[in-house]
């Protein structure tokens, strides 16, 4: 087993502090999600690509004729022979797609906004993940070489192995808390994208007006869920989970202080989580 001494404890206090921000940041969780996220925005994103090209398609015939430059003032035209004398069905259909390719650009272009910011924070998320990772590894190698690979103690194996398990549960309502999120935000999206486009106005006032009731209930729910019960979960998971890190760390650092008394006849002294030694 190898001399433990005051900088042993200086490093392992030193990792704790740096990991126990990193996981309060939820940094792991948070870089799961924004993947899944970012894979879900390309999958739409692919879709929409598609439904452009079909629609374009469909207008290319008039496109080739008058220039997609006058694109908008066909448009405007058609919807003032709409309401002055109404329009043939192939007009109609005509106007229809126009309408589709407007809000399908829209929302293309909404959907490759969200990607290059989840992009942008995966990118940051990254580098914490792989900080993570390094000092979960520097301090699992320190405490095998201070405890000779095995538990310092019954009661440290166990206090390890309870905040594991409080760790994945927490794991777990952070996924939830995040889905039932992007839902609502979601949601906020789709009702914007309809108010950039005026022709989606009477429409989407049709269709808001319609399921206002049910709108306004199903918010309520999500925001319910989430401050209610989501919330309350993490609230009462984090705690514990803290309890639990600060009673883990008071057993490894009394391990690590009755080793160094052990093998070197010294107590080391924590005084605000600066060690001094005695004789």
């Amino acid at each position: 087993m190898a001399q433990i001494s005051q900088e042993s404890l200086h490093l392992y206090l030193k990792h704790e502090k740096r990991i126990q921000l990193l996981e309060r940041r939820r940094t792991l969780q948070s870089y799961q999600v924004k993947v899944d996220l970012l894979q879900q925005l390309e999958v739409a994103a692919t879709n929409l690509e598609n439904d452009r090209q079909r629609l374009s398609q469909m207008l290319k015939a008039v496109t080739d004729l008058f220039g997609e430059d006058e694109l908008m003032t066909i448009k405007d035209e058609l919807l003032k022979q709409r309401e002055l004398e109404g329009l043939l069905p192939e007009q109609e259909e005509y106007l229809d797609n126009m309408n589709r390719l407007e809000v399908c650009q829209n929302e293309l272009k909404a959907t490759q906004a969200q990607i290059e910011v989840i992009q942008k924070e995966i990118k940051v998320l990254s580098k914490e993940c792989e900080e993570l990772a390094q000092l979960y590894q520097d301090r699992d190698n320190l405490l095998d070489t201070i405890f000779g690979g095995s538990s310092g103690s019954e009661l440290e194996g166990q206090l390890a192995l309870d905040l594991e398990k409080l760790q994945i549960c927490k794991q777990q309502v952070d996924h939830t808390h995040f889905k039932w999120s992007q839902a609502l935000l979601m949601a906020v999206t789709y009702i914007f994208t309809d108010m950039k486009t005026p022709d989606r106005y009477e429409h989407a006032l049709n269709c808001y007006h319609t399921t206002y009731r049910r709108a306004g209930a199903l918010k309520q729910w999500i925001e319910l869920v989430i401050k209610n019960v989501i919330n309350h979960d993490l609230d009462i998971l984090e705690e514990r989970c803290h309890e639990k890190f600060a009673q883990l760390r008071k057993e490894r650092v009394r391990l690590i202080q009755q080793r160094m008394k052990n093998n070197t006849g010294k107590d080391l002294i924590l005084v605000n989580e600066n060690s001094r030694t005695a004789e």
